[in-house]
């Protein structure tokens, strides 16, 4: 979170698909945890990054070529995935 600069794309995925796409407006600040009852598993510091976020059609990872995914130095994992 400490990475993102206004203007990088984000791809929101969940339950083995991309399902939003989010376009960062704000550079991500430090922030306190907004809920102090969610997910206690968390820390209370983090960060906040402000998004413009768009549903999409879900994509499922294998939509995506495997030679596309395993060249990307961006979402994908070294394996693909």
């Amino acid at each position: 979170m400490g990475y993102l600069r206004a203007g990088d794309v984000v791809l929101n995925y969940a339950k083995t698909m991309i399902r939003a796409v989010s376009r960062v407006s704000a550079a991500a600040e430090p922030h306190r945890r907004p809920d102090e009852e969610a997910d206690q598993t968390w820390s209370e510091d983090g960060y906040l990054a402000r998004l413009e976020y768009r549903d999409i059609d879900p994509i499922s990872l294998t939509e995506i070529p495997e030679e596309w995914r395993l060249k990307e130095r961006g979402p994908f994992t070294s394996d693909g995935r």
